[in-house]
């Protein structure tokens, strides 16, 4: 059966639409497969709208190989290989990219289709171009006083703040041409001997008496969140 689908996982292809929808960034592109049995399929491009082209399938497969070998590796955390390993492809599937440089398009997309020689449509995609939006955001570690009264991490792992940044423009930027850039900001030290502090931390928890309220080891996000709220670093203009 003849259907459009992800080449390599978190790239901006949903399958679970029906038809499949497709996120390509403006003036970028992206590449999808159609399974094609008999590979005799005609795909319909909009001259006005997009390009499409169909691309060398050994070097798209090769590159799907060096995805799967990564992801298998014993050492890799199983939750992230469950997330990354590609399909494994046939000799039905054809690839094609899509090129997003001629004018953005909004949701639910422009209809891609696949027909056969009879005008039969067999496939559809539903393709969105999306101008790139940038989000500033910042990390602050988590500061307490420790031992000898100098600040320690509150977390057992200190969040590593190009590592988040990295790990979030991996995911949005193909699914949504999201863009994260990082806004300098100092640790966030939380000196929770002190009585403004522990009223604080009172208040946000419900506790009785402030003089025992403490930052404790596991955060209650939704408890803490207005505490948290009023440490947040303002984006530069």
């Amino acid at each position: 059966m003849a259907a459009f689908q992800e080449v390599f996982r978190r790239s901006g292809i949903d399958e679970r639409r029906n038809p499949p929808g497709m996120v390509v960034p403006f003036g970028g592109s992206n590449i999808v497969a159609l399974i094609d049995p008999g590979r005799k399929l005609k795909v319909d491009p909009n001259a006005h709208a997009l390009g499409i082209k169909e691309i060398d399938g050994a070097d798209t497969l090769r590159r799907v190989m060096q995805a799967r070998d990564t992801f298998s590796k014993p050492d890799i955390d199983p939750q992230l290989r469950a997330a990354s390993l590609p399909a494994t492809f046939n000799g039905d599937a054809r690839f094609f990219e899509i090129n997003g440089r001629i004018k953005p398009i909004g949701f639910p997309g422009l209809e891609v289709v696949a027909r056969s020689a009879g005008r039969k449509i067999e496939a559809k995609l539903n393709v969105v171009v999306l101008p790139e939006i940038k989000i500033k955001v910042a990390f602050r570690n988590v500061m307490i006083p420790g031992g000898g009264g100098a600040p320690a991490f509150h977390a057992k792992k200190p969040c590593n703040e190009q590592d988040e940044l990295l790990t979030m423009n991996n995911i949005w930027r193909p699914q949504a041409n999201i863009r994260f850039e990082r806004v300098p900001s100092d640790w966030l030290v939380i000196d929770d001997s002190q009585a403004a502090v522990k009223q604080e931390l009172a208040n946000a928890t419900g506790m009785k008496d402030a003089s025992l309220a403490t930052l404790t080891d596991v955060i209650d996000v939704e408890k803490l969140k207005g505490f948290f709220v009023k440490h947040k670093v303002q984006a530069p203009i």
